[in-house]
């Protein structure tokens, strides 16, 4: 049984999805409301406060704290103890020991995706569809010759937000398995878009285990305003073979 969002922020984060994803994981997704944040929200919901985030402005504090919110409740949904996520120096989050996970937020929406499955390194990103400049920013740095030739028959601004959203799912899932940054040039789409997933390849050799021409599926969906991608990667992918 799952429980109610707790009234302490009813009115903070709302309209709460969980769903399964495969046996061991859930995936979370909601609306938070940057106008109806409170730094006292995380006293009342009994949230740390790490120092670097009080420090930093009130937009990112509510970010911050939406994306925890719904961790809390995907711990809560799994029967997992209501653990603290830690931050890295890459501002990555540090799972407790017993779970792993991916968390999201852009422009009033936070998606989690948390799962009792270790021996998984997980992706998710959700980005408002772009305009204006912020289009021109993703179709000059983030999309290839080769992307844009893939999307020329149907590129449109959701388009273009959906390979950029799917390249930093990407990196979510394989920056804590190779240990270093990699650009948006490291990957590029393998064939246009499907309904519900894409295929992204590598184009370069990022480690041993994760070589030239590697495909990964990734899972998407929009909504009336913004896109969603997640993607799982197996850690035995990156274990020498014996």
């Amino acid at each position: 049984m799952l429980r109610a969002i707790q009234p302490e922020h009813c009115d903070f984060l709302t309209g709460l999805a969980i769903r399964p994803l495969e046996e061991t994981g859930l995936l979370l997704t909601a609306r938070y409301h940057p106008d109806r944040f409170t730094p006292e929200l995380f006293h009342t919901n009994g949230m740390p406060l790490p120092l670097h985030i009080a420090r930093s402005v009130p937009k990112r504090q509510a970010e911050f704290l939406a994306g925890r919110l719904l961790v809390r409740h995907g711990q809560e949904a799994l029967n997992l103890a209501p653990d603290t996520i830690g931050t890295a120096d890459t501002r990555a989050p540090i799972w407790p020991k017993g779970s792993s996970g991916s968390i999201t937020h852009a422009r009033g929406r936070c998606g989690v995706l948390i799962s009792t499955d270790t021996g998984s390194s997980y992706g998710i990103d959700t980005e408002q569809i772009a305009q204006g400049d912020s289009l021109k920013a993703i179709l000059s740095q983030t999309l290839s010759d080769h992307d844009k030739a893939l999307l020329s028959k149907t590129e449109t601004a959701r388009d273009a937000t959906l390979v950029f959203s799917a390249k930093e799912t990407l990196f979510k899932a394989l920056h804590p398995l190779i240990g270093r940054f990699f650009g948006f040039d490291a990957a590029e789409l393998a064939e246009p878009p499907g309904k519900n997933t894409l295929r992204l390849r590598l184009t370069a050799d990022l480690s041993n285990t994760f070589s030239k021409n590697q495909p990964f599926l990734i899972h998407h969906e929009t909504t009336d305003s913004h896109i969603l991608t997640w993607l799982s990667v197996s850690i035995s992918q990156t274990l020498p073979v014996t």
